[in-house]
């Protein structure tokens, strides 16, 4: 049997979520380091796994290996293997933000736009025909911002600037022996996020017995450290009832199935595209962001780098007349990376 629980997250000062650029070492050193905005599912993933042992008592890992195969699984997340099991977790949902209003999905200032697809002209990309959009009152001179969306009320939006406070800290870094040197400049982007606001994902846990013994997730408050420089966090564990659960479920994932108006899929979380999108698109707006993971054991061993290129949470995809299932579908298929928060997805019409 599966239980819900939400975990919230609130950061106690500024943090630091490593991505592509960030100080290195050796040959890679950088001057330059500048946080992503949000954690990464895979970095949700692995502290819900750390948090399962805690509870458990099942640290440090050399002495309670097996206990911990069973409870969280051998190896964190490994792309390239067909399917994995991480124990008692079922899965994770995309990440959201939360404040007294509701929870708030990441959206793109875009999606005001007025896209139509009615003219005859049309355009050839990787071997497929398209109509050219037509998208009004676009200017080409404005910034557009990425936003944080109500999911109750997508007329309720706010600019992620006004959300996570961008903090830089510039500076030299002094020797042993107190002087600088040429490559001791650094700048340090971090962020803050706004007062009132949390991270909140959902797990599903699935209660494990190991030596007559059952584990489940347990409801608590505590203070973690997260992130790359392991800054401290408030998190917060508390069991979701079935309805509750459902509701979620549907804002994140489940609206627009059956409603005719709806003409574009909107990326509620990053998405591996493996499939021509071209061919199911008539034109879609997305950014790309880098996935970096890597397979270890216990030992730290055997750990094989692999960058994927996926499609950016908020994402706009306008598919072609009478695809929007299959484009859906395509979308779903990915039963290993949905589960961990990846590929979800919601349908929606111009406001």
């Amino acid at each position: 049997m599966s239980n819900y629980f939400e975990i919230t997250l609130r950061p106690v000062e500024n943090y630091f979520f490593g991505g592509e650029r960030t100080f290195g070492e050796g040959e890679s050193v950088n001057y330059s380091a500048q946080s992503n905005q949000f954690p990464q599912q895979t970095a949700l993933l692995g502290l819900l796994r750390y948090v399962i042992l805690e509870q458990s008592s099942s640290l440090p890992l050399f002495k309670h290996r097996n206990k911990a195969d069973e409870l969280i699984g051998s190896k964190g997340f490994n792309a390239s293997t067909p399917s994995q099991s991480f124990g008692m977790i079922r899965s994770i949902s995309p990440l959201l933000l939360k404040n007294e209003q509701g929870y708030f999905r990441i959206g793109d200032e875009k999606e005001v736009l007025d896209v139509e697809f009615s003219g005859s002209d049309q355009y050839m990309i990787l071997g497929n025909i398209n109509k050219v959009p037509t998208i009004k009152d676009y200017d080409p001179k404005k910034r557009y911002e990425t936003q944080i969306i109500a999911l109750k009320n997508k007329k309720n939006r706010l600019s992620i600037s006004k959300v996570l406070i961008e903090e830089t800290q510039v500076g030299i870094k002094k020797a042993k022996d107190g002087e600088t040197h040429t490559d001791s400049f650094f700048r340090h982007k971090c962020y803050r996020l706004k007062d009132g606001f949390r991270f909140s994902f959902v797990a599903e846990i699935e209660e494990v017995e190991y030596k007559a013994t059952k584990y489940d997730l347990k409801k608590c408050k505590s203070i973690i450290n997260f992130g790359a420089e392991q800054k401290q966090f408030h998190m917060e564990i508390k069991k979701l009832d079935s309805k509750t659960s459902n509701d979620r479920e549907t804002l994140i994932d489940g609206q627009g199935s059956h409603n005719a108006s709806f003409d574009r899929i909107i990326l509620i979380s990053d998405a591996i595209i493996d499939f021509n999108l071209h061919e199911l698109c008539e034109f879609y707006i997305s950014e790309t962001t880098n996935f970096r993971t890597m397979s270890f054991d216990y030992n730290y061993s055997g750990g094989k780098p692999l960058k994927l290129n996926l499609l950016q949470k908020g994402g706009i995809l306008y598919p072609k007349e009478g695809k929007m299932n299959e484009l859906s579908k395509c979308l779903k298929k990915h039963v290993k990376f949905r589960n961990i928060g990846f590929n979800h997805l919601l349908k929606a019409e111009k406001l």
